[in-house]
């Protein structure tokens, strides 16, 4: 007769501290309260030369990123990202965002690569209607993130919808882009959470044909992509999203009693 006691098997203590450890560096935990913040402390087996950024290579500001232009590749930027102000209940925010807690002050960023790649995967083609990611690169303001820079035909950054929309007035030219924009957007599954008019920005010409390309406010940020999960809703989404598009360029650039016209 085998007595079941003596079966008993004493896993070591180090075992368990190391499981927890591998579940946390997963992000499936918050790092421990006694850990360093992240980001600062740096570690010297990771260090990599330093791309200098200079004040005048700044192009924008805002929304927890600061974004320069590569001061030698011209068809780059690059998007560094700052940690934002906390907000109310952050800690109860990010309980449920795995995410947050794995990408920390690049969510952003990671956010986007991650649609552009779910487009991929489910296309087999490159989405040309959003920025392409381009990799990551240690610069002495930080870790950046790559993105494709748009230039126009004289060979400056492509100005952003807003701004285009402001200095020529209304163009039914525009309007069918936006219109392309939009079918592409779908046609390549790619959800947009912001399609304010600043994230878009404009290339080509009025006789060749304006382009539209998403440079920021791509991916999904909610907590239960509901919309993702129905083809009718997203078709619905984006509909919606290209009629707001449309709706908020008439308003810029026509007088108020001709902002319904076609």
């Amino acid at each position: 007769m085998v007595h079941t006691r003596s079966l008993r098997v004493h896993a070591p203590k180090r075992l368990s501290l190391g499981l927890f450890s591998n579940i946390r560096g997963e992000g499936l935990l918050p790092p421990l309260k006694s850990a360093p913040a992240r980001w600062s402390v740096r570690n010297p087996m990771l260090d990599r030369p330093s791309l200098p950024l200079t004040d005048n290579l700044l192009l924008a500001r805002g929304g927890g990123r600061l974004i320069y232009a590569h001061p030698v590749q011209k068809g780059v930027i690059i998007k560094i990202h700052r940690t934002s102000a906390p907000r109310p209940f952050a800690a109860l925010r990010n309980l449920f965002r795995g995410n947050k807690r794995r990408f920390g002050t690049i969510l952003n960023s990671a956010v986007e690569i991650e649609e552009i790649a779910a487009s991929v995967g489910r296309t087999g083609q490159v989405p040309a209607c959003c920025a392409q990611f381009l990799g990551f690169i240690q610069t002495d303001q930080g870790a950046g993130a790559m993105f494709e820079a748009l230039r126009g035909a004289d060979g400056a950054l492509a100005p952003h919808l807003k701004a285009h929309a402001t200095a020529h007035g209304y163009e039914p030219e525009i309007e069918a882009a936006i219109v392309r924009l939009w079918d592409a957007v779908e046609a390549a599954g790619l959800s947009v959470s912001d399609r304010a008019l600043v994230n878009v920005v404009v290339t080509g010409t009025r006789d060749a044909g304006y382009v539209l390309t998403i440079v920021d406010g791509l991916g999904d940020r909610t907590l239960i992509p509901i919309q993702r999960m129905s083809r009718t809703l997203y078709a619905r989404k984006c509909r919606r999203l290209r009629a707001e598009m449309l709706a908020a360029y008439r308003a810029l650039t026509l007088p108020p009693t001709s902002k319904d016209s076609p």
